[in-house]
């Protein structure tokens, strides 16, 4: 039976998403969580949660601001707006359409805080940081809800929100994400020859496990292919090589 987790901001947003799943293949365990509102206390609630409790996927689903193109979306990059830092999210399969977010510690009422970037919210580069280090495969949807800068987001309309998240096919979802863990499943992963080649030590085996799944999640390639066509550099190059990708 395989154990996904879906987390949101705020119990009523749990409330409708539970309600969308509750028909669904009782091989499947699903279990929710709120990690409430603010960077710190997303950091702080999941990273607790994840220590106590394992799961085989993640779904983050959650209301951001916007500019333009509103519209559900799922992220696939994440820039920091307090220093401009980015995160690429790896991406196990593509639910709905893909775009970038900025994530800020603060609501934010001016667009020209935003750059370049169309939506913005508050949790999502944490919810990615957290999830990259407990290693477990995840999915970030956001529903775009507050014009920046309108009277949009001073005001909270839950019917609003509510519709918004019933657009979501939950049942299509659950699908791919079974799909991904079966083929996950399948696919078991023998290391030892990469190992054997560059004598890797303890630390540089975890580096190089990370690394391949990186690899495989944002470049969707044969690393077998990958490894023949770069295995005659030195074991530092060839880690150099695979952490840029």
């Amino acid at each position: 039976m395989y154990s996904l987790l879906f987390t949101s901001a705020l119990p009523g947003e749990i409330k409708v998403v539970k309600s969308m799943l509750k028909t669904l293949d009782n091989k499947i365990k699903i279990e929710f969580l709120s990690t409430w509102i603010w960077s710190y206390k997303t950091i702080l609630n999941l990273a607790k949660y994840l220590s106590e409790n394992k799961y085989d996927f993640l779904v983050n689903i959650w209301i951001c601001g916007y500019l333009k193109e509103k519209s559900l979306f799922q992220v696939a990059r994440i820039s920091n707006i307090h220093n401009w830092k980015e995160l690429l999210i790896p991406i196990p399969f593509k639910f709905l359409s893909l775009d970038s977010i900025a994530c800020s510690e603060n609501i934010v009422y001016d667009k020209k805080n935003l750059q370049d970037e169309n939506y913005v919210d508050m949790e999502s580069y944490w919810f990615e940081l957290v999830c990259d280090d407990f290693k477990i495969p995840r999915i970030i949807l956001k529903v775009p809800y507050d014009e920046i800068w309108s009277t949009e987001t001073k005001e909270f309309d839950k019917d609003k929100l509510d519709k918004l998240l019933k657009q979501i096919d939950y049942n299509k979802l659950i699908e791919e994400i079974v799909k991904f863990l079966e083929k996950h499943k399948k696919d078991k992963i023998d290391f030892s020859k990469y190992f054997e080649h560059y004598k890797l030590t303890f630390s540089e085996k975890l580096i190089f496990e990370k690394m391949y799944y990186k690899y495989v999640s944002l470049v969707w390639e044969n690393f077998d292919k990958f490894f023949e066509e770069n295995k005659t550099l030195s074991k530092k190059e060839f880690l150099e090589e695979l952490g840029v990708i």
